[in-house]
């Protein structure tokens, strides 16, 4: 999310920083940053607050439907794997 990237840079933090702030390993941050890792819609809630973003400024609605979608997703396979247990 190349929109996240540019907002730490505004407000000059190290990806360290937000990634410490957020409570995620850094090798996890930078992975949201390029896109590579999934968003879900809570740790997109949690980048906006520690920018001080709103999350509409952040994500564009399709970004959203898709950290939902993800969200779900994740939730159901979860779910099917604790019935597997």
């Amino acid at each position: 999310m190349e929109r996240v990237k540019q907002e730490r840079k505004k407000c000059g933090y190290a990806q360290q920083k937000i990634a410490d702030m957020l409570g995620i390993e850094l090798y996890t941050y930078k992975r949201i940053e390029n896109g590579k890792t999934a968003l879900t819609f809570d740790t997109a809630y949690n980048i906006a607050e520690v920018l001080n973003l709103q999350l509409q400024s952040l994500t564009t609605c399709k970004e959203m439907y898709e950290c939902e979608q993800n969200e779900a997703i994740r939730k159901t396979i979860d779910f099917l794997q604790a019935l597997i247990k």
